[in-house]
C-alpha cells in the first residue's frame, strides 16, 4: 500500500470514530412542572328513601368543589403534555 492510501484510511477511520463518538441530538423535553396535588374527597352521608338520595347542602358543596379541584389537576396535565409533545415534535 502507498502512502496516500495509508493515509486516507487512518483519516477516514478515525472521522468514522469520532462520529460515532458523539452522542446524537435529542429534541430537549421540558420537565413537566409537579401536578396540584389531589384534593382529598369529602366525606359524604347519604339518606336513601325510595329512589331518591338526599345530601346536605354543605356537603354537596364540597362535593362540587373536589369535583372543580379535580378539572383544575386536569386541565394541568394537559397543558404539561401539551408541551412535551410540541417539544418531541
Amino acid at each position: 500500500m502507498n502512502i496516500c492510501k495509508k493515509v486516507f484510511l487512518i483519516v477516514t477511520m478515525t472521522l468514522l470514530l469520532t462520529s460515532c463518538a458523539w452522542p446524537p441530538q435529542k429534541a430537549s423535553i421540558p420537565k413537566p412542572e409537579p401536578l396540584p396535588a389531589l384534593p382529598k374527597r369529602p366525606p359524604v352521608n347519604f339518606r336513601i328513601e325510595g329512589a331518591t338520595a338526599y345530601v346536605s347542602v354543605d356537603e354537596m358543596k364540597a362535593l362540587m368543589k373536589y369535583v372543580l379541584d379535580l378539572e383544575e389537576r386536569n386541565k394541568a396535565a394537559d397543558r404539561e403534555l401539551g408541551k412535551i409533545r410540541e417539544a418531541l415534535q
